[in-house]
C-alpha cells in the first residue's frame, strides 16, 4: 500500500509445466503460444494466488524467450530444457487509483529475437500511465 503503482520484471525463472519436449518444439513451431501458456508455471501461480497476487502481465504473443543456443535463433537441443518465458513484465497499480479510473496500459509487450548474446531473449514493454498531477 506504500506506492501507487509496482513493476516487477527480469529473470523470474518460472517454466513450462509440460516434460514432453518435442511437443513444446511442434507447439513452438505452430505458434500454439495459448496452449503452452495454459501450462505456464508463473501464470498458474498467479491465477491460485500464490505468488504476485494483485500483480497482471500483458498477453504473450512471443514466443519463448528461453533456452538458447548462445549466438543463434535456435532453441538449444543438446542440453534438453523444455522452452520457457523465463524473462516477464508484471505490474500492480494500487486498488484506489483503479478506482478512481487512472489507467496504466501496456501497449507493446515483446521480445527481442535478433539479439543472441545470450541463452534469453530479452523482453521489453512500453507503458502508458495516465494519472492527475497533484499541486
Amino acid at each position: 500500500n506504500s506506492h501507487e503503482v509496482i513493476f516487477f520484471f527480469g529473470d523470474l525463472n518460472y517454466r513450462i509445466d509440460i516434460d514432453d519436449l518435442n511437443q513444446v518444439y511442434k507447439l513452438v513451431e505452430e505458434e500454439e503460444y495459448g496452449k503452452l501458456l495454459g501450462a505456464d508455471q508463473l501464470l498458474t501461480q498467479i491465477e491460485e494466488k500464490k505468488a504476485f497476487v494483485g500483480f497482471k502481465e500483458s498477453k504473450i504473443e512471443f514466443q519463448p524467450t528461453f533456452k538458447y543456443t548462445v549466438g543463434t535463433n535456435e532453441y538449444d537441443k543438446i542440453k534438453k530444457r523444455i522452452p520457457s518465458w523465463c524473462d516477464r513484465i508484471l505490474w500492480k497499480m494500487d486498488k484506489k487509483l483503479e478506482r478512481e479510473k487512472k489507467k496504466l496500459e501496456c501497449l507493446t509487450y515483446d521480445c527481442f529475437q535478433d539479439e543472441c548474446m545470450s541463452d534469453h531473449k530479452p523482453v521489453a514493454g512500453l507503458f502508458e500511465l495516465k494519472f492527475q498531477m497533484y499541486m
